[in-house]
């Protein structure tokens, strides 16, 4: 009965099931809409091994690439499962804003929000997709896109912990460095070069520069080196007098090598995934947002990245205010499940919201002037507005908007 609809399926798809999915840390609720149009409700708990079973035995109804099925963005880690089960079934999948289901659901569906309705709403819109009725935020999700955006998500949060690891570390060896005498603090990355060397006690530092003298590249040291580690020998008070009062504090010895060969480890780890993150900026399916991105200003690899993980790679997607929630500028009132309160709450990637901020503030460097963001900031100033570097990254997030959209380089 299914060979006619396969050669017969129109630019909407023609899908026979539409499938609405709202998806919860613990639970699933699925909505059908089915060929006879019979609408059934379907709550799938994921502490049941077999909750992708049911839902597979509901998607096998209608024959493979008949079904489509919406779904709101949410934890990546909470949708990448059900998205992988989706792809292997070939059901088109449509990711849904917020936004749009919301309006859907208050003006087709009902006043009432719990996960049963929004699962009701998000089939309605699933229908009507493939009837040809497009809502705005309304979008086809590619599971390699999805790939590419958890990669991304992983690098950059890899590079942030290693980050923090390396701030920790640095301060923990900054305090042990000062402990024997300030000077060795002050100019810590010289002391911290020495220290992996086995070179840590003020009367240690004078027998590695006596032996620099007989060996200049010894350690790898090069004559700017040689120099920073004059100067900081020669803050040093004297040695005898030193070694005098460090014999009681020879246990931090084994620390501070310590510690300096976890900062080192610590930078070479920050190199590979910064280069890994590179790597996949370059890749085809970012290279044209990426590029025309790097054309403004004052432009960081690292940023970018930051910004496109928030927004699942595919910032040409979203609509400007949902890729500002995303970076966490919109706020919006809270609501989950079956509870919406007026309560302004601000969601989104807290890191996007730093990054584009740092960025905002690069702008206003010299040599990046003029330029439309920091008009932008000093009208707002002039009209007295408290909060103008707010609306200034508000304004770069919709430069990037439009640049994402429309793949074209920045033009200032």
């Amino acid at each position: 009965m299914y060979d006619d609809l396969t050669d017969d399926l129109t630019e909407y798809h023609a899908a026979l099931l539409s499938l609405g999915i709202d998806i919860g840390a613990a639970a699933i609720d699925v909505c059908a809409h089915f060929p006879n149009e019979a609408t059934a409700h379907y709550h799938l708990s994921l502490t049941d091994p077999d909750w992708y079973q049911h839902l597979a035995d509901l998607i096998a109804h209608v024959p493979p690439g008949a079904a489509i099925a919406a779904l709101e963005p949410t934890g990546w880690h909470y949708a990448a499962p059900v998205i992988r089960m989706l792809d292997s079934m070939m059901v088109t999948i449509l990711q849904v804003e917020h936004r749009t289901t919301k309006r859907v659901r208050e003006s087709q569906v009902s006043q009432a929000k719990s996960d049963q309705v929004d699962a009701r709403t998000l089939a309605l819109i699933a229908a009507d997709y493939t009837a040809g009725r497009r809502y705005l935020g309304v979008h086809e999700l590619h599971p390699e896109n999805q790939e590419l955006a958890t990669r991304m998500r992983a690098l950059v949060r890899t590079h942030d912990r290693l980050t923090s690891r390396r701030t920790r570390l640095t301060n923990r060896l900054h305090q042990y460095a000062h402990s024997i005498w300030p000077a060795l603090s002050n100019k810590l990355a010289t002391y911290t070069r020495a220290a992996l060397l086995g070179y840590v006690t003020p009367a240690q530092l004078c027998d590695l520069l006596d032996y620099l003298e007989i060996d200049p590249s010894y350690g790898g040291y090069n004559p700017s080196a040689r120099n920073w580690l004059k100067r900081l020998v020669s803050e040093l008070p004297d040695p005898e007098w030193l070694d005098w009062r460090t014999d009681e504090i020879d246990y931090l010895e084994d620390l501070i090598q310590m510690t300096a060969r976890h900062i080192r480890e610590t930078d070479q780890d920050i190199i590979e995934i910064t280069a890994k993150i590179e790597q996949l900026l370059h890749s085809p399916p970012l290279l044209s947002t990426v590029t025309a991105w790097m054309s403004i200003p004052s432009a960081s690899p690292l940023e970018i990245a930051i910004l496109l993980a928030a927004c699942g790679c595919t910032p040409e997607l979203y609509t400007v205010d949902a890729l500002k929630a995303a970076w966490r500028l919109n706020p919006s009132n809270s609501s989950s499940g079956k509870t919406s309160s007026g309560q302004r709450t601000e969601k989104g990637s807290t890191a996007a919201k730093t990054a584009l901020h740092r960025w905002t503030m690069r702008l206003h460097k010299t040599e990046f002037l003029p330029n439309p963001v920091v008009d932008y900031i000093q009208r707002k100033k002039a009209n007295g507005d408290a909060h103008s570097y707010q609306a200034g990254r508000s304004k770069l997030a919709r430069i990037l908007h439009a640049l994402a959209r429309d793949g074209v380089p920045c033009n200032w």
